[in-house]
C-alpha cells in the first residue's frame, strides 16, 4: 500500500516532532525488567506511575520501563520524583536508553520546588546526555551551582563552592539508543558516578552552604528538541545515615589543581541560581520582614535596629527610599554600625528605571554566600517590584510564581509591577 501526503512546508515542520516520537515508540521492544538484587528495592512497578509525583504528563510506564518524552515545545525542564522517604546515603543503579540528541538526568538529594514553577526540582544530578561524552555521567547541580564536575574529572569542591580538578579519568563514549548501566554511589559528602562500570566522576563536596545531605530522587526531561529517555531496573539501596562527612583535613587540593570550567565558559564564573526559599522573618520592630537565603526584604527598620543587623549576618543595607522620606540620616546610622550603605532611590513608578533594576540585580547576584543584604523601602512594596525581576532573571523562577512571591513580599502597586514586567519582556522573559 502506498500512502501519500499533501502538506505545506509549515504543516510538515509541525509534524516532525510527532513523526520522531512515533518512530521511537515502535523501535525495539522493551526487555523484561530484572528483580531487584538483595538489599535493593525497585522504584518502577507494573502499576504505572504509582509511586511517582510531579510532571506525570511527560512520562509513562510500559512493561516496567519508565519512559519520558518531550515534543520540543517545553519552556523549562520537567521532573518527576519518587514518592519515597528522602535519601541520605545510598547506592542506586539503573539501565538507561536515550534517543540521539536527547538530554535527561538522574536527580538525587534534591528538592521539589513548585514555588519556582511547574514540576521544578533543584539539586544534584547525574547527567544523561546522548551527544556529549564530556557531559554524560557528569555531576551537575540543577538550579544551583551548575557544573560541579565534568565527565572524567576527580574534583574537590572547596568551602566557598569552587570545584577544583584534582585528578582525571579516561572519557568514554556510550552510544545513544542503546541500554547502558548508570550507577550513583553517595556516602556522606563523597559522590561517585559510573556508566557501564566505567567511573565518570569522583567528587568531595566541602561547601557546607551549598551542598545537600538528603533529598528526593527523580528523573528529568530536558528543554530542547524532541527526545525520549527510558529507565528500567531502577534499583535503590539505602546505606547507613552515619557515614563520615569528609573535611579539608581529609582531602587535599594540590597547588596545581585547576578550576572546573563553568557552564558557558569563564565569563559565567561564579554565577549560580538564586532560588533559596522565601520565609517569614523578624528584625526587631521592622515591619513586613521576609528572608531568602542571605537576603532580608523589609519595610523601614527603626533607627535602633541597624546596630543589631550584624548579629544577623547583614553586611550591606540597600535602601530604595528617597531622602525626603526620612527625618533622620539613615546613611550615617548604617555606616556607624559598620555596615555598607547603598541608595537606589525611587518613589513613583516613572522613577523606577532600568538602571535601578540593573544595579539591584548586580548587588544581589554578586554577594558571596554569608554576606547578608537588607533590601528595604517604607512598606516593602517597592522592594517587591525589584525582587520580582531578580527572582525571574537570576533565580529562573517562572513569572506567575514570581508575581505571587512579590505580592507576598509587599508589592501592592500595579504600576510598579507593570514596570517590572516590562523590564522582563525586554529581557526576553514573558
Amino acid at each position: 500500500m502506498r500512502i501519500s501526503f499533501d502538506v505545506s512546508r509549515h504543516n510538515f515542520k509541525w509534524l516532525l516532532p510527532v513523526i520522531f516520537l512515533a518512530t521511537l515508540h515502535i523501535q525495539t521492544p522493551f526487555a523484561i525488567a530484572d528483580p531487584a538484587p538483595e538489599g535493593y528495592v525497585s522504584l518502577i512497578s507494573e502499576s504505572g506511575l504509582d509511586g511517582w509525583r510531579g510532571d506525570l504528563a511527560s512520562w509513562t510506564v510500559v512493561d516496567e520501563v519508565l519512559i519520558g518524552r518531550a515534543d520540543g515545545t517545553l519552556k523549562s525542564n520537567r521532573f518527576i520524583v519518587a514518592d519515597i522517604d528522602p535519601v541520605v546515603n545510598f547506592d542506586f543503579q539503573v539501565d538507561v536508553w536515550i534517543s540521539s540528541g536527547g538530554n535527561s538526568g538522574l536527580q538525587y538529594r534534591s528538592e521539589a520546588r513548585d514555588d519556582l514553577g511547574p514540576a521544578v526540582v533543584t539539586g544534584y544530578q547525574c547527567d544523561v546526555v546522548a551527544n556529549n561524552p564530556n557531559y554524560n555521567g557528569m555531576l551537575y547541580e540543577e538550579r544551583g551551582r551548575r557544573i560541579l564536575a565534568h565527565t572524567g574529572e576527580k574534583v574537590v569542591i572547596d568551602a566557598e563552592g569552587q570545584p577544583w580538578v584534582v585528578g582525571k579519568f579516561p572519557v568514554k563514549t556510550f552510544a545513544a539508543q542503546q541500554w547502558h548501566r548508570y550507577r550513583v554511589l553517595v556516602e556522606g559528602n563523597h559522590h561517585r558516578h559510573w556508566i557501564d562500570e566505567t567511573p565518570t566522576v569522583d567528587v568531595v563536596d566541602l561547601d557546607q552552604h551549598g551542598r545537600s545531605l538528603r533529598g528526593v530522587l527523580g528523573v528529568q526531561v530536558h528543554v530542547g528538541p524532541p527526545m525520549e529517555v527510558r529507565y528500567k531496573n531502577f534499583h535503590l539501596k539505602r546505606l547507613p545515615d552515619e557515614i563520615k562527612i569528609l573535611t579539608a583535613d581529609d582531602v587535599q587540593i594540590p597547588a596545581d589543581a585547576v578550576k572546573v570550567v563553568p557552564q558557558g565558559g569563564w565569563k559565567r564564573a561564579g554565577q549560580r541560581d538564586f532560588n533559596a526559599k522565601l520565609v517569614d522573618a523578624e528584625l526587631g520592630d521592622t515591619i513586613n520582614v521576609h528572608r531568602c537565603g542571605d537576603v532580608w526584604l523589609a519595610g523601614q527598620p527603626p533607627k535602633s535596629e541597624f546596630a543589631k543587623l550584624k548579629q544577623q549576618g547583614v553586611q550591606t543595607v540597600i535602601t530604595i527610599r528617597t531622602p525626603g522620606e526620612l527625618t533622620w540620616d539613615e546613611q550615617q546610622i548604617v555606616e556607624s554600625a559598620g555596615l555598607k550603605y547603598v541608595a537606589l532611590p525611587f518613589l513613583a513608578a516613572d522613577e523606577l528605571s532600568d538602571e535601578i533594576f540593573d544595579r539591584s540585580r548586580e548587588l544581589l547576584r554578586t554577594a558571596k554566600p554569608g554576606e547578608g543584604i537588607l533590601l528595604h523601602c517604607g512598606s516593602a512594596s517597592r522592594v517587591g517590584a525589584v525582587w520580582l525581576v531578580h527572582r525571574v532573571l537570576d533565580g529562573r523562577m517562572a513569572i506567575p510564581e514570581a508575581r505571587k512571591e512579590a505580592a507576598r513580599v509587599g508589592l501592592r502597586s500595579p504600576a510598579f509591577e507593570e514596570k517590572a514586567l516590562d523590564y522582563l519582556r525586554r529581557k526576553g522573559r514573558k
